[in-house]
């Protein structure tokens, strides 16, 4: 549903919301609404004002899910001194492998 203006730029008549239209088909109404992951959800109602009010409770939901989502995680605990670790593996095999070459070998 779009106008033209006397300087030839669109404008539409409605304004934009944050409700997507009904959809229907086969007699039935659909809710419609995205998680909050972004995935697109769409549920069956016998009439109009039950897909408006499942509609608006689901983007209840997902807007709550969201808040709680994006506040901040609790800290890890700092991790204790390394014992051993990769450093001691690497000299272990620097002293198993000089004791295997022998260190003069064209006598």
């Amino acid at each position: 549903m779009r106008s033209e203006t006397a300087n030839g730029r669109a404008v539409s008549r409605n304004p934009v919301s944050n409700k997507s239209p009904m959809r229907t088909k086969a007699g039935k109404w659909y809710a419609d609404w995205r998680d909050e992951h972004g995935k697109r959800h769409m549920k069956a109602c016998a009439s109009k004002k039950a897909a408006q009010r499942m509609s608006e409770k689901k983007r209840r939901e997902v807007a709550a899910k969201k808040t709680r989502a994006s506040a901040p995680s609790a800290k890890s605990p700092k991790r204790g001194p390394r014992r051993g670790g990769t450093n001691s593996i690497a000299k272990l095999r620097r002293i198993s492998r000089a004791a295997r070459v022998p260190s003069n070998p064209g006598s």
